[in-house]
């Protein structure tokens, strides 16, 4: 439920719902879902606060380069590596680990280790 208040304007709405037909004037305040009201939202004014967005989480994942000279560790927010140098896999995850948690991401067509990721999204 939501609560609405009717705008301060000519006229007067009579909301149908499961509780009967109520006459809502200028200034009323009503407890409704949007959809009863969906045709005459412009007559109303939403009183309840729009929720605010979950904050993003920063995931990093190890990545292999596509030269093959090593890895590096991309940031999910921003899709760009973190290094600017290659690292070996041990330094990789290290690293990662040391500021955050760390996604594996497998590449089963090419039958590499368990615990060798070889590439990312």
């Amino acid at each position: 439920m939501a609560r609405f208040q009717m705008k301060a304007r000519p006229g007067k709405f009579y909301l149908r719902s499961g509780h009967g037909i109520r006459l809502i004037k200028a200034g009323d305040i009503i407890d409704c879902d949007p959809y009863e009201i969906r045709n005459h939202l412009n007559k109303f004014n939403h009183l309840d606060p729009e929720p605010s967005p979950a904050p993003q989480v920063e995931k990093l994942r190890a990545v292999k380069r596509s030269d093959g000279t090593g890895y590096d560790i991309v940031s999910s927010m921003t899709g760009s590596p973190i290094n600017d140098t290659p690292l070996s896999f041990d330094e990789a995850i290290s690293t990662a680990d040391a500021i955050d948690d760390i996604d594996y991401e497998q590449d089963e067509s090419k039958g590499t280790k368990d615990d060798e990721p070889t590439k990312g999204q």
